[in-house]
């Protein structure tokens, strides 16, 4: 019986992480770890000598709400230094984790993990019972270059990825078309949506879709009149593969932007393996030799179109499909190639099917500019 409630309880558990990331889930974590957190708050103190050979250190060891007897060591310690009474703890147990007695005596700090579930059960507890307290919970992975600025972090953006408050990303579709911007957010959220919202934005004003150089001037405009309504943002991915309106908006707004051509072709030409583009639109080929130029990829070794007009391939995605492979085995038969980016945000639902059966690796440019929005993001903090 024991074990059938276990395995139920995770089942609900992984379901409501999928679906409902921030409605269900954390509160019913806060129902399965509530009374463990209580219990561990009104601990009783505990002397148990781990160290026996350490007489030094078993004089001051004792354990109330800490792991082994890291509560006595922090007290002496605390009583012989200076201090603010202010802490980082950098990974911890919702219910069991050496600054706990701290938080009880009325310090403040902030706590560091990377696992999602540890922090939003660990922030909902202490806001049920230590609804005063000046405690900042935070799910990252602390490296080295974070590391240096963990104790004055001000940055705006830092709190878009504590726990129970998911980074919002702007995905723009430089197109005018609303259908393919709803297209590329389904992609976008399946990549890697759980840890973000995605919210998709569509061009008022150009073309339906990018075919030509003329019509990345346009959307450039059109997607820089968009800025006004992108300050709430966390982070904004411009979705087309010429990244139009890229330099405007990071100059305009102080949160990353990230563009699909910018973000593939980091992932592509990764440690300078030999890379190329596969897309729809011939007349964007000098274009694209340009960004990669322009992003100091010097492995790029073209841009392989399909025939046909690019709109009305957009309406037959199985022939499109085809269509694509097709240019994807000649680009590898022609060149040395180790990857292969299908350009274009409208080809996103394409790119996924594809990277199914190829022989070779395909970057998807928008799950890849979702993952370095993120990172971006994550090296704020």
């Amino acid at each position: 019986m024991k074990k059938s409630k276990k395995i139920i309880t995770r089942f609900l558990q992984i379901f409501l992480k999928t679906f409902f990331t921030n409605t269900l889930f954390p509160h019913f974590l806060m129902f399965r770890t509530s009374k463990n957190f209580k219990k561990k708050i009104n601990s009783e103190k505990k002397i148990n000598n781990f160290s026996k050979n350490l007489q030094s250190i078993n004089e001051y060891e004792y354990k109330i709400t800490s792991q082994n007897n890291e509560d006595g060591i922090i007290d002496y310690i605390f009583s012989k230094v200076p201090n603010n009474r202010y802490f980082i703890e950098i990974g911890f147990g919702y219910y069991e984790f050496n600054s706990l007695n701290l938080i009880k005596k009325g310090w403040q700090g902030k706590l560091i993990d990377i696992d999602i579930e540890e922090a939003i059960a660990l922030q909902g507890n202490l806001k049920k019972f230590f609804p005063k307290s000046n405690i900042e919970v935070i799910n990252t992975k602390v490296t080295k270059e974070k590391g240096k600025n963990l104790d004055c972090t001000k940055n705006r953006y830092s709190k878009s990825i504590r726990c129970g408050n998911l980074p919002k990303i702007a995905l723009i579709n430089p197109n005018t078309s609303a259908s393919i911007t709803s297209s590329m957010v389904r992609v976008a959220k399946g990549s890697l949506g759980r840890r973000s919202k995605i919210l998709g934005f569509t061009a008022r004003r150009g073309v339906k879709l990018i075919k030509e150089p003329k019509d990345l001037v346009l959307a450039s405009k059109a997607v820089e009149e968009l800025a006004p309504l992108l300050k709430k943002m966390d982070a904004i991915v411009v979705a087309a593969f010429g990244d139009p309106g890229l330099y405007e908006l990071r100059r305009l707004l102080p949160m990353p932007v990230t563009g699909i051509a910018e973000a593939s072709m980091s992932k592509a030409g990764k440690r300078g393996r030999p890379f190329a583009v596969v897309t729809t639109t011939p007349k964007l080929r000098e274009l694209i030799a340009k960004k990669a130029s322009d992003y100091g990829h010097n492995n790029f070794k073209g841009t392989w179109t399909i025939p046909g007009d690019p709109i009305k391939h957009l309406d037959k995605p199985n022939t499109l499909k085809c269509l694509l492979a097709d240019a994807i085995s000649q680009a590898c038969r022609e060149v040395v190639l180790e990857a292969v980016i299908i350009g274009g945000g409208p080809l996103a639902s394409v790119a996924k099917d594809l990277k199914k059966d190829s022989p070779i690796p395909i970057i998807e440019p928008i799950p890849e500019a979702i993952v370095l929005s993120i990172k971006r993001l994550m090296k704020q903090i």
